[in-house]
C-alpha cells in the first residue's frame, strides 16, 4: 500500500461529525479504496481522498493500487485485517476499473466464508456486466455513485445508488459529493461499531433504502 500525496481534496462538512466519534471506535474502520491501475498519472486522485480521510480521524484508511500492490493481494489484506482485529468494519471502494479488483476479492474472500460490511463501486461501467454474470452477496451493504446523466444498474441486493453531478469520468472520484457519500459510510460504519459496544445505547441508523435514485 502506498503512501499519501499531497493535493486539494474537498473537506466534506461531515469531517466534524465524523471526528466526534471515538478514536477507539474510528480504529475499528477500515477504509480501502482501490485504484484504476489505468489512471497512470492519478487524475481521479483517489490516494489524495485516502489521505484526506485519514485526516479526519480515519486512521485505518487504506490505498490500494492493485498495479503496485498486487492484483489477488485485496482479498489477503482484507483476511488480515480480520485476523488481527475481529472487531473491523470494512468498506471496499473500487473507482472505475478498480472495481474489477473489488469483486475479484468478494469472491476469494466469499469462498473462505468471509464476508465485509460495505461495498462502494464508484463511477464504474463494469457493474453492468455482473447484471448478467453476477456478483458474490457477502456484503452488508452496497452504494453505487454515479454520474447524474449515467443511469446506475439497479438490480443487486441492499444497494443504494447516489448521483453526482460531474460530467467526465475521472474527476469523479475526488468530486464534493463522492467525498461527502464515502464520510457518511464511514460514519454509518462508525455508528454500527459503537451500537455493538454499547448495549441498549439508543441508535438512529440511517434508513436504508434499496435501489432509490437521487
Amino acid at each position: 500500500m502506498c503512501g499519501c500525496a499531497s493535493a486539494p481534496i474537498h473537506c466534506s462538512p461531515l469531517a466534524g461529525e465524523l471526528q466526534c466519534r471515538p478514536q477507539a471506535i474510528l480504529d475499528d474502520v477500515h477504509v480501502i479504496f482501490v485504484e484504476s491501475p489505468v489512471d497512470i498519472w492519478h487524475i481521479g486522485k483517489l490516494e489524495q481522498v485516502c489521505c484526506a480521510m485519514r485526516d479526519m480521524g480515519l486512521r485505518n484508511a487504506v490505498y490500494f493500487n492493485p498495479y503496485h500492490d498486487g492484483w489477488l493481494q485485496l482479498n489477503e489484506y482484507v483476511q488480515e485485517i480480520r485476523d488481527e482485529n475481529p472487531n473491523s468494519r470494512i468498506m471496499l471502494v473500487g473507482w472505475s476499473i478498480g472495481a474489477l479488483f473489488v469483486e475479484g476479492a468478494l469472491k476469494r474472500l466469499d469462498a473462505n466464508g468471509e464476508s465485509i460490511e460495505t461495498v462502494v463501486y464508484i463511477d464504474s461501467k463494469v457493474i453492468k456486466l455482473w447484471e448478467l454474470l453476477g456478483h458474490p452477496d457477502n456484503y452488508d451493504r452496497m452504494v453505487l455513485i454515479h454520474r447524474r446523466h449515467h443511469r446506475a444498474p439497479c438490480s443487486f441486493p441492499d444497494a443504494v445508488v447516489r448521483y453526482v453531478d460531474c460530467f467526465f469520468h475521472l474527476p469523479c472520484a475526488h468530486q464534493p459529493q463522492t467525498v461527502d457519500q464515502l464520510v457518511k459510510e464511514a460514519i454509518r460504519l462508525a455508528d454500527d461499531r459503537a451500537y455493538e459496544t454499547t448495549p441498549g445505547r439508543p441508535y438512529d441508523a440511517c434508513q436504508v433504502i434499496v435501489c432509490k435514485h437521487y
